[in-house]
């Protein structure tokens, strides 16, 4: 169940959660029961294995599984991206998606689904019926359960998807080995090909950031995170001639100590555009600049600051806080270490004046659902009347920005285009702007629906070149970039 909930966060990144998704997950991951039932039984009934060497297959079986999917933690965006880049129909690609996940779904249901059927037809085989049938079944229900709530609430979170493949794997070994406690060193191999699995991904994790030391400067703070590596350098800025601190994930520069202009712009323009006692939420901390801003206007009576990933909030505590204001220890001011999206799309009751996006680009596996018609759409419905919704991208280009546009456009009658040595800011309400001018063209209000950014159509992905934005070598690898 722990894998199953791991699935189902992959499933959410490409699908919209849906009726069709639900249909989708619930339709695999059952078949892949029925399945593995009907072929553990067969098993068993060719008398070709006997319980204990079925239950030490399915296990077997299982942690290969995962370990083959942990080398392949980005197969999905990587096949999707492919499917994007023929001209075939929105439907076909619907289609595509759907039979890549579902896959997913289906192999480990069907590779494990077996072991509890097999389990109870063990009990009935050897203790004359049904004797503790219930027990049994009882004991399964609650492992799923609570495997089940420790990944979602917690492991996946806080460690990520990566981590999670791990833990899996080290769970299914040790139920092998308690199934063959007697013979473990039957094992050893498998023991030993894990182990070496393990320690080749340790070692690319702490040697993928030594070719880039350079351009961290000196490092004062690095610590991994469910979503890459938190690091923390200071070096010369030479357009400014001073010592500047930048915060790091994995390679990718998120903010710096001497740049901060588009930031406090963002936080400046937003604040014009709301009315006072405003209610506002802020989509990712980072240096903390725009939160810093927004924060210290007399307008503002309260600030929610969304950060999904606790590492930066606490690289923030120690090396940002005290040039912003120690702003987390303001009262108006709340931070929460949660997934901004999933917060916006659960809390349907809260309204706010402003909903503020500054988080990492659109080509990051994590981020890129925030930039969607599909969830700007559904944002927008948390706004107050005359509520403004604020976003702050990468530099990316002409067709990126028309994209930008256009995609806000398709929720938002009135726009605001602002960019700042490359870098935009759109604002987005229902009421017209009376204190901001668009730097838009006008041209850009008769984009077609080739420039909209949806789940099934992510061409602001494909605007851009994560990789020459950030400087980085061809040979760069990171499983949380989609491109």
């Amino acid at each position: 169940m722990t894998y199953e909930v791991y699935a189902f966060k992959i499933v959410f990144f490409f699908l919209p959660e849906n009726s069709v998704t639900v249909s989708i997950t619930l339709s695999a991951f059952l078949l892949g029961l029925g399945f593995s039932t009907l072929i553990s039984k067969r098993l068993l009934r060719k008398k070709k294995l006997g319980y204990k060497k079925l239950l030490q297959l399915h296990f077997l079986l299982f942690s290969l599984l995962c370990i083959i999917c942990f080398g392949a933690l980005n197969l999905p965006a990587s096949v999707i991206n492919l499917l994007g880049n023929y001209p075939i129909e929105e439907s076909q690609l619907l289609l595509g998606k759907g039979i890549l996940i579902w896959l997913i779904l289906f192999l480990p249901a069907l590779l494990v689904g077996g072991f509890f059927p097999s389990l109870l037809s063990k009990e009935v085989d050897e203790n004359d019926g049904s004797k503790n049938l219930n027990k049994v079944y009882f004991i399964d229900i609650i492992g799923g359960a609570i495997g089940s709530l420790f990944a979602g609430i917690y492991w996946i979170p806080v460690f990520g998807l990566g981590q999670t493949l791990y833990l899996i794997i080290i769970l299914s070994v040790l139920c092998l080995l308690v199934l063959n406690a007697k013979n473990w060193l039957n094992y050893t191999p498998l023991l030993g090909f894990i182990f070496l699995f393990f320690q080749t991904q340790e070692t690319k994790n702490k040697s993928e950031l030594i070719p880039y030391y350079s351009e961290f400067g000196e490092v004062i703070f690095q610590e991994p995170s469910a979503y890459g590596v938190v690091t923390i350098g200071k070096k010369l800025d030479p357009n400014y001639s001073k010592i500047a601190k930048r915060l790091f994930i994995n390679h990718r520069c998120m903010c710096s100590g001497t740049y901060n202009v588009s930031e406090n712009e963002l936080a400046e323009n937003t604040l014009k555009s709301i009315k006072p006692e405003a209610k506002v939420v802020n989509i990712g901390l980072g240096c903390g600049y725009t939160a810093n801003a927004i924060a210290s206007s007399e307008k503002v009576d309260s600030l929610t600051i969304m950060e999904i990933n606790p590492t930066v909030i606490k690289a923030f505590k120690e090396e940002f806080s005290h040039i912003n204001d120690q702003i987390l220890n303001n009262q108006k001011v709340t931070v929460t270490n949660k997934d901004g999206l999933e917060y916006i799309l659960l809390n349907k009751k809260e309204k706010f004046d402003a909903i503020i996006v500054d988080i990492e680009e659109p080509g990051v596996i994590q981020s890129s659902l925030i930039y969607t018609d599909e969830y700007i759409k559904l944002a927008s419905k948390q706004l107050n009347n005359g509520g403004v919704m604020a976003i702050w991208a990468i530099f990316g280009g002409d067709e990126y920005n028309k994209i930008l546009y256009r995609t806000l456009k398709n929720t938002f009658p009135y726009v605001i285009f602002h960019s700042h040595h490359g870098n935009p800011q759109l604002y987005g309400s229902f009421e017209p702007f009376e204190k901001l001018v668009s730097q838009a063209d006008s041209s850009w209000n008769d984009l077609d629906e080739s420039y909209l950014n949806t789940i099934n159509n992510r061409v602001l992905e494909k605007s851009y070149s994560i990789r020459g934005t950030f400087m980085l070598p061809d040979n760069y690898v990171d499983d949380r970039i989609t491109q």
